[in-house]
């Protein structure tokens, strides 16, 4: 049996809706869904929130609300969930785990297809990833993105190479042990959680992927944790903090990440970290010159369109429209 987990803070009644729609439109029909509400006691939508999902509850045994009595965050709000896996269910749980992010939706065999992968596999597997379909919902066009096709161990790429080939917590099927054994989400991040979390899955699990488009991921609507660029600055730091002795054995790694704190000091357009990052680069790979030039006009390029972004925000959309077309994305 699957926990299917909605968690969402501050989102209108309707946008919730269309989530826990997408759960209640499943395929496979054995799953229990829990919409987690991690919003503000005053946020005005809140009683909106409740009222909905407890009507849908109301007409299916199925769907529950829990609600917290503040904002913890997005990653409290997950391992409420996670418990409720672990403990219910007469004290055996739920075997499975999905989250489902409060403005994302799946798709109807999302659930069906992935339990199938992992019916496939040994009990190694700890998580079955898939691809999705990019929704930007203010110029409405849709993308089909193909995720790294990866079955196995996938540690190594994922944490020594920087490559999140699972993508975002609402693609995978997790097994609910699995997640358990290694603590759950880290509540102290505000972003980057889902790949902070997929390290250490991998680290003594493999994973399989369904090579199907089972999600419909939504962007382009609003505020949401990694689009807040405060917050990703404090995700890729912590990680790095984290993990600092795997960096320092590896400085290559170390490398990487510090490029992509470079990359996201640039985006919040800090001119006095922005130099200190690129110079801890260079420290950290002196004779990488070819490489140290490339992360710099990544810098700069980042750097630039955070500024049209900001100053001229119709000529950047105008500018990534005619990029997306030119390329055959929409």
């Amino acid at each position: 049996m699957i926990l299917a987990a909605i968690t969402t803070c501050k989102r209108k009644p309707e946008m919730v809706e269309r989530a826990l729609k997408s759960v209640i439109a499943q395929t496979y029909r054995d799953w229990h869904c829990v919409v987690v509400d991690d919003s503000p006691e005053d946020y005005e939508f809140r009683g909106d929130v409740r009222r909905m999902v407890e009507g849908y509850a109301a007409n299916d045994e199925r769907i529950s609300y829990v609600a917290h009595d503040k904002n913890y965050g997005a990653n409290h709000a997950r391992n409420t969930a996670l418990k409720i896996a672990e403990n219910t269910h007469g004290g055996g749980g739920y075997e499975f785990i999905a989250y489902l992010d409060d403005d994302d939706e799946w798709l109807p065999e999302k659930l069906e297809k992935q339990l199938a992968k992992f019916q496939e596999c040994g009990e190694d597997v700890g998580l079955v990833y898939c691809n999705y379909y990019l929704v930007d919902d203010e110029y409405n066009f849709v993308r089909h993105i193909n995720r790294l096709e990866r079955n196995g161990n996938i540690y190594e790429e994922l944490f020594y190479q920087r490559k999140n080939i699972i993508g975002s917590t609402s693609f995978p099927l997790v097994r609910t042990e699995c997640l358990c054994k290694i603590g759950g989400f880290d509540e102290e991040m505000r972003a980057c959680q889902d790949y902070e979390m997929f390290i250490r899955l991998t680290k003594y699990y493999n994973v399989a992927f369904v090579n199907e488009y089972l999600v419909r991921y939504h962007s382009g609507h609003g505020e949401h944790i990694g689009g807040n660029i405060f917050n990703v600055i404090q995700g890729r730091a912590h990680i790095i903090k984290k993990y600092k002795s795997e960096l320092e054995a590896n400085k290559y790694t170390y490398w990487l990440f510090s490029i992509s704190l470079a990359k996201a000091y640039s985006l919040s357009r800090d001119y006095k970290k922005i130099p200190r990052a690129y110079f801890r680069l260079i420290l950290l790979q002196p004779f990488r010159i070819l490489g140290n030039i490339s992360a710099l006009i990544e810098i700069i390029s980042v750097f630039v369109k955070s500024h049209l972004r900001q100053e001229a925000p119709k000529l950047f959309y105008a500018l990534k429209r005619i990029k997306q077309k030119l390329k055959g994305e929409i």
